[in-house]
């Protein structure tokens, strides 16, 4: 409670300058005079600077790249794409975030960092350099992504979400590159709130991890999983609903057949959907 109730006062109230917090403040007020002077002197300076003024998508023939790097790391709207929203309490210093995405207050999305088009950053989360993540991806708040953790298209990490990237972490060894593990969240899979995946594993296409699970194994596509450690409880549909015992979805009608996967037993889909679930 009383970390919550700082983090409140910084967003809301004047910081001291003997906080502990005045030099990430003084930082951003800088930056945030620099680019209103630079608003008033360039050609293509609507874009420039605070989230709300770049989704103007105004000025994109004369739009400057690299001076938006170096002014904060937003990413270049025109005719044919949309801009990147970054909210003027986010973090984008990477130049490689596709059209679209959204990335919002205290999410912090480091250089060295691929982000695809039309993601969901929520408030909080952190992608590191080295860290991909696809298109469509929806990133809830507190999502921790680190080096060396690939995120394919249209994934759901649902809030507090945490991916490991070290199995034998030491304060005094500095490891990266090659020396880390690797995990990747294959295309359509759902994580649940508070799910900690332990590096090296892969989470199979449209696989279904329940709230809190730590993944400590591959994962078969289509596979709902759940507990401490992570067991598999049945099979998830691609509209996320649970399979019968015949394999069928009652949700939105959909059919499957077992078949031999990339990690043992899996299912694959057989016919289409013949009803409208809530979310196909």
């Amino acid at each position: 409670m009383p970390s919550l109730f700082v983090v409140f006062l910084t967003a809301t109230a004047p910081v001291s300058p003997n906080s502990p917090f005045w030099g990430a403040r003084k930082d951003y007020l800088e930056r945030s005079s620099t680019l209103e002077s630079q608003r008033h002197q360039s050609p293509h300076a609507a874009q420039l600077g605070a989230g709300r003024l770049l989704a103007t998508g105004r000025d994109e023939d004369t739009w400057d790249p690299q001076s938006s790097m170096e002014l904060g790391g937003i990413m270049p709207a025109t005719a044919a794409t949309p801009p990147v929203f970054v909210h003027p309490q986010g973090l984008c210093e990477s130049d490689a975030v596709g059209s679209g995405t959204r990335v919002w207050a205290f999410a912090h999305i480091l250089a060295g960092a691929i982000v695809g088009e039309h993601c969901n950053i929520c408030d909080g989360a952190y992608v590191e350099g080295g860290a991909v993540v696809g298109d469509r991806v929806t990133v809830k708040n507190q999502v921790m992504i680190f080096e060396g953790v690939t995120i394919e298209d249209d994934v759901f990490l649902g809030p507090g979400v945490v991916f490991t990237n070290d199995l034998r972490p030491r304060a005094h060894i500095k490891r990266s590159g090659n020396a880390l593990a690797t995990t990747t969240v294959r295309k359509g899979a759902t994580l649940g709130a508070g799910v900690i995946v332990v590096c090296g594993t892969t989470i199979g296409a449209n696989a279904f991890i329940g709230a809190g699970t730590v993944v400590t194994q591959n994962v078969p596509a289509h596979a709902f999983v759940f507990g401490n450690p992570s067991r598999q409880i049945g099979w998830a549909c691609t509209c996320a609903g649970r399979l019968s015992e015949d394999l069928r979805c009652p949700e939105c009608g959909r059919t499957f057949a077992q078949t031999d996967g990339e990690f043992g037993p899996s299912v694959i889909e057989e016919s289409s959907a013949t009803i409208r679930g809530p979310d196909v």
